[in-house]
């Protein structure tokens, strides 16, 4: 019959120069050195505590971000800015690991089966999650701060406000990272569809209220009462209208 050949391995012809025993060390030594760089989601330890970590970032941005954009005027050198770039940096680090871990091609006899070949890793997240994730770590707040000395425009302001919410795309991530958890726990798919919808209706519901506050930032001081609308030094409001 025919034989099942890894076209991964090379073929080594086995001549009276090397025995066989030669010729398995050589493969394992190849394969060692093929899968030195590269990360097995399934085997790697510490991968799995990095993602706890990245979740945790990403839990950070999910709630921070929106409230920053929709209801903080100024953005200031405080706690809150070093806070952002420490989970920049766990952000640019991530990226930079994603260029060595393996992704799963597909689901076979309930196990995923992993492509280990570094150079298409590097090609499937490029033609992926590049792009979101590197316009999520943008630090668009320091722009903001910079551009803001340099007495832009208030228009221009604003856009480099909203442009901040181009951080959520860190969201990215944690479908990932659910995907990875989800083929080594073994999740039943139902579970995992309403961890999934409970998660997103508590976002929304944040983020409807953050994009109040950004409505209301946009239009600028709002009338409250039917003397600051004669008087021409707010912005009317259909709220107004009632006053």
């Amino acid at each position: 019959g025919k034989h099942m050949r890894n076209p991964a391995l090379p073929i080594v012809p086995i001549t009276h120069r090397n025995s066989v025993e030669s010729v398995t060390s050589d493969l394992r030594a190849q394969l060692r050195t093929k899968r030195r760089l590269v990360i097995n989601p399934e085997t790697s330890a510490a991968l799995k505590k990095w993602d706890v970590v990245t979740v945790v970032a990403l839990a950070f941005v999910c709630v921070v971000t929106p409230f920053e954009v929709g209801f903080l005027t100024a953005s200031t050198i405080g706690p809150l800015f070093f806070a952002n770039r420490f989970i920049d940096a766990i952000f640019v680090t991530d990226m930079c690991l994603q260029f060595f871990i393996m992704y799963p091609a597909r689901v076979q006899f309930q196990r995923a089966l992993f492509v280990p070949t570094h150079r298409m890793i590097i090609r499937k997240y490029l033609q992926s999650w590049f792009l979101v994730d590197l316009l999520a770590v943008v630090p668009y707040d320091v722009v903001s701060m910079l551009a803001a000395g340099a007495r832009t425009q208030l228009r221009a302001l604003k856009a480099l406000r909203l442009l901040r919410l181009l951080k959520l795309g860190s969201l990215a991530r944690a479908m990932r990272i659910l995907r990875r958890w989800e083929l080594d726990v073994g999740i039943s798919h139902h579970r995992m569809t309403l961890v999934r919808q409970a998660l997103t209706v508590t976002i929304a519901s944040h983020w409807v209220t953050c994009a109040l506050g950004i409505v209301a930032n946009l239009q600028g001081n709002a009338c409250t009462t039917a003397a600051e609308v004669a008087e021409g030094d707010c912005a009317e409001s259909w709220i107004a209208g009632f006053a």
